[in-house]
């Protein structure tokens, strides 16, 4: 009788054991799920009323992992009250954080906020805009987007707040000139000029971004008062580094800027070709007279990479 007892129970027992292995992994599963969602929601976009927010890493879109990454942030208050918070940038992946410090905008107003991080390790950039309430902004920031520059390859970028796009690209009718060409003013040759768009608050308080960069480019009349002397500091350090800026002869306001903070002084302007040329340490400020844009400017963009004779870099 016993021995029956014990038989009846044992198979049930066996009976039961799968039963809770599959109860185990649904549980595990779910579970798994639900920190997956957590962390789906740890992404999300978030906005609030009267604040707005403009992100950018690196470049137009590209990034290079392995020079120091310039993030920037501009802030606008579009609300009738004060906005006060954090800036946070984190990788919830590789649980790397760092903390851009406090921000407080007033009223109506706009706040530049900029950086350089280390992102080698990085595998994401989550943006965080936060206060004491919860948090008021966050987006996800680009970090393995573009194209990163090659050995063989130059980089010029074109400062404009109206998003324009300046092309340096060779005309057929140069081509065969072009062909000959050793050297040129932006890069190695025709097809090696990778040309990227920047606005004023992404220029940043250090010259380290930089230095990827081969030549800045200022196009005619920029309003030299939306870049501010921490700025206009790191860009002179970089040129006497061994930068080049180009700056149309209208915007005289330039040169003024970056030969009042340049940190040597700079050689007597020499006239070569369709430039004025004044060198700065390893570096040089270049000033044009033709347009630049639109199809206007083309003969100034071909001499730019047609040209030997301007052997700056």
């Amino acid at each position: 009788m016993r021995g029956n007892v014990v038989r009846s129970v044992i198979p049930g027992r066996r009976r039961i054991v799968p039963v809770r292995c599959a109860m185990i992994t649904l549980l595990m599963s779910l579970a798994a799920a639900s920190a997956l969602a957590q962390g789906d929601s740890d992404r999300d976009d978030i906005d609030s009323p009267g604040l707005r927010i403009e992100a950018a890493t690196g470049w137009d879109g590209v990034v290079n992992m392995s020079a120091p990454v310039p993030v920037a942030f501009l802030i606008h208050n579009d609300s009738e009250q004060p906005i006060e918070g954090r800036l946070l940038l984190s990788d919830l992946i590789s649980e790397h954080n760092s903390s851009l410090g406090k921000v407080v905008i007033s009223p109506g107003t706009s706040r530049r906020v900029t950086s350089i991080q280390a992102m080698t390790n990085w595998t994401e950039c989550i943006a965080t805009f936060a206060s004491d309430a919860g948090v008021l902004w966050r987006r996800e920031l680009p970090l393995h987007t573009g194209i990163v520059s090659g050995s063989g390859e130059n980089v010029a970028l074109f400062i404009d707040d109206g998003g324009r796009r300046l092309h340096l690209s060779v005309s057929a009718e140069n081509q065969a000139e072009s062909d000959n060409a050793q050297t040129s003013a932006v890069g190695q040759g025709p097809g090696f000029i990778q040309c990227l768009t920047a606005a004023t608050w992404q220029l940043p308080n250090h010259p380290g971004p930089l230095l990827p960069v081969q030549a800045v480019i200022f196009p005619e009349k920029v309003a030299d008062e939306a870049v501010n002397d921490v700025q206009w500091q790191a860009l002179a350090r970089w040129v006497c580094q061994g930068g080049v800026v180009f700056a149309h002869h209208d915007s005289e306001n330039v040169l003024q800027r970056l030969l009042a903070v340049a940190p040597l002084s700079a050689e007597p302007a020499d006239r070569r070709g369709e430039f004025n040329v004044r060198r700065v340490g390893l570096g040089a400020i270049y000033q044009f007279d033709a347009p630049l844009l639109p199809s206007a400017g083309a003969p100034m963009r071909d001499a730019w990479t047609l040209d030997p004779e301007y052997d700056f870099l």
